[in-house]
Formats: structure tokens, C-alpha cells, sequence
């Protein structure tokens, strides 16, 4: 039940414990997506790497990598911006919200009811 398991990690009975990074080949640069600055600064590059973090709440990517010893590049940081950004939907919805909300009102004040929005008595 337990035999030689070699290098297949998969078939372990304690799991993926010998799961490994997938390689890169020397003309190849990984793309992460990450959130803030912080998590740049955190993120851990193998030796000999390069990665592209993508940050698009900041509108920024970055180039961090390693040389052969695991020894830091220093960070190169880029920042873009989008040329032909999309219709803003969420507008249009919010102004479809707003006029129905208008015609509520309306409703209401031809029906002749007081709203009363204070919490006073």
C-alpha cells in the first residue's frame, strides 16, 4: 500500500508533498498578477528568473528577477495606460437606478403619502 513512490509525489499517501515550481526556459518570462506594491516586494523569484508582475490597480508592472547566484536584479518599474478604455456601463446603470428612484418619488408624492427619513417623533 505504501511502496516506493520515487519522484511521482502525486501518488503519495501525505499529498503533494514534493510538488515543484513549474521551470521556466531561459527565453521565457513568467506573468503574475498581483494587487499593491507589497505584494512585489514579497514575491519571491528563483534564481536565474525574471518575472512580469502586473499590477493593474496601480496601472504598473514590474520586472523582478534573479541572477544565477539568486542574487537580486533591482526592480524595474513601468507604468501604462489604458488608449481605448470600454463604455462605462456602470454609469449608464446608475443613471437607469436614478430615474427610476425620480419616478418613485413621483409615485409617492402624487399618491399625497409623507415620507418621514428623520428618526425624530
Amino acid at each position: 500500500m505504501y511502496g516506493n513512490y520515487g519522484n511521482n509525489a502525486w501518488n503519495s499517501p501525505y499529498g503533494n508533498v514534493g510538488a515543484v515550481m513549474p521551470t521556466q526556459s531561459a527565453n521565457s518570462i513568467m506573468c503574475v498578477m498581483v494587487q499593491s506594491k507589497e505584494e512585489v516586494d514579497r514575491y519571491l523569484v528563483a534564481a536565474n528568473t525574471t518575472v512580469l508582475l502586473l499590477c493593474f490597480p496601480l496601472k504598473k508592472f514590474f520586472l523582478k528577477g534573479t541572477d544565477a547566484n539568486g542574487i537580486q536584479i533591482p526592480l524595474r518599474e513601468f507604468e501604462f495606460e489604458e488608449k481605448n478604455p470600454p463604455a462605462q456601463t456602470q454609469n449608464s446603470e446608475l443613471d437607469a437606478i436614478n430615474e427610476k428612484l425620480k419616478k418613485l418619488e413621483e409615485m409617492v408624492a402624487a399618491m399625497g403619502v409623507k415620507q418621514n427619513v428623520s428618526n425624530e417623533q
